[in-house]
């Protein structure tokens, strides 16, 4: 190898000194050291600019009126009337409930004792005395209804109103959760509260309030109804019965008549107790043989009577408290829609959206 290809090898570095490049390297060193400690001072200096910044320039809110329990509303209209139906469902078999048991209470435990009642000869002469004194409906009610039956109604009333009641707070409280979604509670806790307030006061006037204005006017037409509508039919039976009665009992005065002849000096005693047991026995032969031949058609008029006065009855308890659930949801939805909510917006988030 010759000198040239030596002198071809040596780099720049070799042209330093040893110490040269001491002097060199730490120069280097510290530059970097300079320059990372420049960059991360820099950093630092701008977080703490922008920390400052932030402390200069608050976030300001403005609080404004908003829809929002309207606008809620309206969207969640398809559900609010779907839970206004199922709780009407509620309040119509609760109805279905109370008066059908008080029906067929009456079927099962008054129907049979008012059959033989009335084909029993005491029993149509207690109905034959009603009748001359006007009081046979009261009699037909007493024996078929039962004394208690107005109690037994009010009862039920008062069932129909507790379900109604209950259904109230239900749906009201349905209302208010879908109004208020996304509504700031804290915000609008007065005027959260006054609405509560009135949604309380509705249903404190409505409960009870119905059922009683209903039961005053219903239960007297119902008794009523039945109590006529059996008497023209146990009027309409006597007095069929009568003609044959007449004809049987002439037959029969005539046997006691010729029996009293034989009856030598207690004749006084005799006649008329041969008068008095075939006027008894007739009616009693009579009456026997009308309960052989029409108890169960009579039975089965008195069942569709009572089932036609039970529907009616059920009905109109019906439709009432549906028309006034739907009223008070009515009432409530626009009572909340009515509400301005209170809104906190970010100032520059306003001006931005301008």
């Amino acid at each position: 190898m010759n000198k040239n290809d030596d002198i071809k090898k040596t780099t720049w570095i070799d042209r330093f000194s040893k110490g040269e490049r001491y002097f060199w390297f730490t120069i280097a060193i510290l530059l970097l050291c300079h320059l990372t400690l420049h960059f991360f001072a820099m950093i630092n200096l701008s977080e703490q600019e922008t920390e400052l910044s932030n402390k200069k320039q608050p976030v300001l809110y403005e609080i404004i009126l908003s829809d929002n329990a309207k606008k809620n509303l309206e969207l969640a209209s398809p559900i609010l009337l779907k839970n206004m139906n199922i709780e009407i469902e509620h309040i119509q078999q609760q109805v279905d409930n109370v008066f059908d048991h008080i029906f067929q209470d009456i079927k099962n435990n008054n129907m049979d004792k008012f059959l033989d009642f009335h084909y029993s000869v005491m029993g149509e002469y207690t109905e034959l005395g009603a009748m001359a004194t006007g009081k046979i409906g009261k009699t037909i009610q007493e024996k078929l209804l039962g004394t208690d039956f107005k109690r037994k109604i009010q009862n039920a009333t008062s069932q129909i109103d507790n379900e109604y009641i209950q259904a109230m707070k239900r749906h009201s409280s349905f209302i208010e959760h879908h109004a208020y979604q996304n509504v700031d509670m804290n915000l609008n806790s007065e005027s959260i509260a006054a609405i509560n307030n009135e949604i309380q006061k509705n249903i404190s006037q409505q409960g009870g309030k119905i059922g009683v204005l209903l039961s005053a006017r219903l239960i007297p037409k119902i008794v009523a109804t039945i109590s006529a509508k059996l008497a023209a039919k146990v009027t309409g039976k006597i007095a069929l019965k009568a003609g044959a009665k007449l004809a049987a009992k002439s037959a029969s005065s005539l046997t006691g008549a010729s029996a009293g002849s034989i009856c030598g000096p207690a004749i006084i005693i005799c006649s008329p107790v041969f008068a008095v047991t075939a006027w008894f026995t007739t009616d009693a032969i009579i009456t026997k043989g009308d309960e052989s031949l029409n108890r169960k058609q009579f039975k089965a008029e008195i069942i569709s009577l009572l089932n036609q006065q039970n529907q009616l009855l059920k009905n109109k308890y019906k439709n009432v408290y549906s028309q006034s659930l739907e009223q008070f949801s009515k009432d409530i939805k626009n009572g909340v829609s009515d509400v301005k909510t209170k809104e906190k917006v970010r100032i520059k988030d306003k001006i931005s959206n301008i």
